[in-house]
């Protein structure tokens, strides 16, 4: 016996990032296109049950998916009720309470976290009181709720598991034991669950359609991303707080998770100076590249930074993700060019200590982006000189990203396919963006059916 659960399709307040409980809106045209690629999946299930939300689109996603005259109506399946904080967003809310956690506090004149559990614990005892297969069609934290009563957690562990709009998740049993089997899975075959595998994902890079891979290095091959925004953090508020004291004005810290992202992430490192800084109000001059740090101009802030890195790469060394040094490993075997592109200029340095210095073909990071005056991302500039140095045409490459400007990028140079690499629990944003795949580790395009070839000399083992 499974269960196949299925969070709704895109709504115009999934985008946004608003809370919707008991806001009865629509699909998105995205949405209900999301809906219907569910059809030839689910249509290979023969269900003894298919349950749904009373909500418009929980109903909207069950009917494109072509169970809507089958399914029973279960108000427990209700998404979570948010009372007060129905319509905003956890910025907002963030900005009253900012140390609130939905799975831990709930919501003033909504629902605790106990109380959804309690609807979760009927549903999961009708689900198991079914002889066959079930199909239920909710919503994304009451899910998560389910998942995590389902294996036996308290309802809080809900916030461990992430998940979109438009995915399939399957539950089941290893050995009579309650088990996870798909999690926020792409629409695939479910029998792939009994295989553990993605077999769609391990096919998305093949000779046919491509001859090169452009890989970001922080967060995509190096665990060095979360480095980076520490040390961003560092430096801006070191700064901010100089600057407050100065003029009288309140200091308001650099936010790791939006600012961050929104100005940062992926950028040449002057340009994330000066872009977060003229979101703040503040204009610096542009100083020079080799201003010390000590300097208050874009340059020597930006050197500041660069000063903070090298010194936790010399302390701490640096880590990389296993799952991209077999895919590294697996393409190389198979005959690709493969490149780094990075905006950072600590790319050498960081690709020595991690052992993959002699692991690629080409490498464009801050230095070439600097001597040859590229536009950083998300203009394509950067992909578009590592392709030229392969001597591979943009439409026969892949760019892999975990960045929103490095998917922008990929998408704004019209490469044959953009990679997003979702760490963040961020698969939404980045497809909205440009990315074509969406993974949570890059070990999910290793083919391990691949019989093992003769590694090259220099592949990193």
């Amino acid at each position: 016996m499974q269960v196949f659960a299925i969070r709704h399709g895109e709504t115009a307040w999934s985008l946004s990032g608003q809370h919707t409980g008991a806001t009865d809106i629509p699909l998105t045209d995205n949405g209900r296109r999301l809906a219907e690629r569910m059809r030839p999946v689910l249509a290979k299930t023969a269900f003894e049950l298919v349950l749904c939300s009373p909500m418009r689109r929980a109903r909207e996603t069950c009917e494109l998916a072509g169970l809507g005259e089958r399914a029973v109506v279960d108000p427990d399946l209700m998404e979570w009720s948010y009372g007060e904080y129905e319509g905003l967003t956890p910025d907002q809310i963030h900005k009253v309470t900012p140390d609130w956690l939905l799975f831990r506090d709930g919501c003033p004149g909504g629902e605790i976290p106990e109380q959804v559990g309690a609807r979760v614990d009927r549903v999961i005892r009708r689900l198991r009181a079914a002889a066959g297969d079930v199909a239920l069609f909710a919503h994304g934290h009451v899910l998560r709720v389910l998942a995590a009563r389902w294996i036996g957690l308290p309802s809080s562990g809900g916030e461990h598991f992430l998940l979109d709009t438009g995915t399939l998740c399957v539950l089941g049993y290893y050995r009579n034991v309650p088990a996870v089997r798909i999690w926020n899975g792409p629409l695939i075959d479910p029998s792939a669950a009994v295989a553990h595998s993605l077999p769609e994902s391990t096919r998305a890079i093949t000779h046919d359609r491509y001859d090169a891979v452009l890989f970001d290095l922080d967060g995509v091959i190096t665990d060095t991303a979360s480095m980076h925004a520490l040390c961003w953090k560092r430096m801006f508020d070191e700064y901010l707080r100089e600057r407050a004291t100065r003029s009288g004005e309140a200091f308001r810290p650099f936010d790791l998770s939006s600012d961050y992202r929104l100005y940062v992430d992926g950028k040449p490192r002057f340009d994330g100076v000066r872009d977060f800084l003229e979101s703040r109000g503040i204009r610096l001059p542009e100083g020079r590249p080799d201003d010390p740090p000590q300097v208050e101009t874009v340059g020597g802030l930006g050197n500041r930074k660069n000063g903070l890195v090298n010194a936790v790469i010399e302390e701490k060394g640096v880590k990389v993700y296993e799952g991209s040094v077999k895919l590294i490993r697996q393409l190389r075997e198979q005959g690709f060019k493969i490149a780094v592109v990075t905006s950072s200029q600590n790319c050498i340095t960081v690709l020595k200590a991690a052992k993959l210095d002699k692991s690629f073909d080409a490498l464009v990071d801050g230095n070439t982006v600097r001597a040859q005056h590229l536009a950083g991302k998300p203009a394509p500039d950067t992909f578009l000189t590592a392709a030229q140095l392969l001597g591979t045409e943009p439409n026969r490459a892949v760019v892999i990203e975990d960045a929103i400007s490095g998917v922008q990028a990929g998408c704004n140079g019209s490469f044959g396919l953009v990679i997003g690499v979702a760490r963040k629990g961020n698969a939404e944003e980045l497809r909205q963006n440009g990315a074509r795949l969406v993974v949570s580790d890059l070990g999910e395009l290793v083919d391990s059916t691949q019989p093992p070839t003769p590694r090259r000399p220099d592949a990193p083992s």
